[in-house]
């Protein structure tokens, strides 16, 4: 995964549950045909957090997971990195607007407007 900010600025990244620097502490499996979402995440008690500041030059962040047996069906999904924008103080109320529990670790996640490149992972 890569992240690049515009070129006029410069965006803080978090990364909650990434316990070493430069991989992701979570992420999505969203089942393109039906929707379904699975979480595959580091230790769910894990406090540890990420930051990066991400400017114009790309920055890349590792996905590195293991799928046990029966975990995942076979299936397509896309890929979707797990983390949060701490530029400018957004407004609680914008935040509450989009939705119960947004940031979190949940589906719900999926409300808050990002430009994402798709990327796809064939599980057969």
């Amino acid at each position: 995964m890569a992240l690049q900010a515009n070129r006029v600025d410069s965006v803080l990244v978090v990364f909650p549950r990434a316990e070493k620097q430069g991989q992701l502490g979570a992420f999505f499996l969203n089942e393109i045909n039906t929707g379904e979402v699975i979480i595959i995440a580091a230790d769910s008690d894990s406090k540890a957090v990420g930051i990066q500041v991400v400017k114009e030059e790309p920055v890349s962040w590792q996905l590195s997971f293991t799928l046990r047996e029966n975990r995942v069906p076979e299936e397509i999904y896309e890929v979707i990195p797990y983390f949060l924008i701490r530029h400018e103080p957004v407004p609680s109320e914008l935040i509450d607007s989009l939705g119960e529990d947004v940031e979190a670790l949940r589906a719900s996640y999926f409300k808050i407007p990002f430009r994402r490149q798709k990327a796809f992972l064939e599980i057969n």
